[in-house]
């Protein structure tokens, strides 16, 4: 999905999907806010880093 800041809006990433959030602006920050039903436990990870090739059309 490709947002602007022109119109504000939510983008919603289900659990287990691979996804690569990238600020395409030269001029303005990218600003992002995540939510979860739980604080991340250390001793149990279910989150981790996977390298995503970025594809551009």
């Amino acid at each position: 999905y490709e947002v602007s800041g022109d119109k504000i809006q939510a983008v919603q990433m289900l659990p287990g999907y691979t996804h690569n959030i990238i600020n395409l602006s030269q001029t303005e920050n990218l600003v992002t806010v995540m939510w979860a039903n739980e604080q991340f436990d250390p001793q149990h990870p279910d989150t981790f880093g996977e390298k995503v090739e970025a594809k551009h059309e």
